[in-house]
């Protein structure tokens, strides 16, 4: 019984000596505020961050994510392909009719607006060999696209809608990447959204044979973000 109370007594100290602790080092620094009034005028003001200084960046990303996310865009691709049907009797004997009817494919991905007249940076593989290209913006306005040009050996390709005054990304130096820098991996593929992840750079000039061709340039920035396929 002894024991029992000597191990209790050593407990309670351990616990009020902890929340003064605790106390002391984070409760005591949190401001207070008496009415909703003041809470609402102590506001925080976000630094912006150009192209070259994301090595100043905090771990706080809301301000690259505002900038982000209303320059990204969901694509969707349409091909239409043939699906030939036909009989047992066609299969096995040769005779009989056969049927065919057209079904549209569909992929999606991610992009970028580039440029305020509607010209957006996304895959190749995203968009070859599409009929039909169909974009939505951050404010679930949809535009057909078409196709300016691709580069299957990079697996880029860049399309236009028409509309001015979008909202533009601005495009830094690949060059200017460094290990350990933050990142935030912004996209919509599923067209539920812009979805932002955050990273580190784990690597930059990876050639990991990803793009078949057999001309291919792979120079990748690798990320620590997590990115849908």
């Amino acid at each position: 019984m002894r024991s029992v109370l000597v191990n209790a007594g050593f407990a309670l100290v351990i616990s009020f000596l902890s929340i003064f602790i605790y106390h002391q080092a984070f409760v005591k620094g949190v401001p207070t505020y008496s009415t909703e009034s003041e809470l609402q005028t102590t506001q925080v003001s976000m630094p912006t961050y150009t192209a070259g200084q994301a090595g100043s960046l905090p771990a706080d990303f809301r301000g690259a994510a505002n900038t982000t996310m209303p320059a990204v865009v969901h694509i969707k691709s349409y091909r239409t392909y043939t699906r030939r049907r036909s009989s047992i009797y066609e299969e096995f004997f040769g005779i009989g009719r056969s049927q065919s009817n057209d079904r549209n494919k569909i992929s999606t991905g991610s992009g970028v607006i580039i440029s305020s007249d509607g010209y957006i940076v996304t895959n190749n593989h995203v968009i070859e060999n599409a009929d039909e290209l169909e974009v939505t913006l951050f404010n679930n306005k949809t535009y057909k696209a078409t196709v300016i040009g691709t580069d299957p050996t990079t697996d880029l390709g860049l399309i236009q809608i028409q509309d001015r005054d979008l909202p533009v990304l601005e495009l830094a130096n690949s060059d200017d990447a460094s290990v350990g820098e933050w990142v935030l991996a912004v996209g919509n593929p599923f067209n539920i959204g812009p979805t932002a992840t955050a990273g580190i750079v784990s690597a930059v000039g990876r050639d990991l044979d990803i793009i078949k061709n057999e001309l291919s340039i792979e120079s990748f920035i690798q990320t620590a973000a997590a990115v849908n396929p």
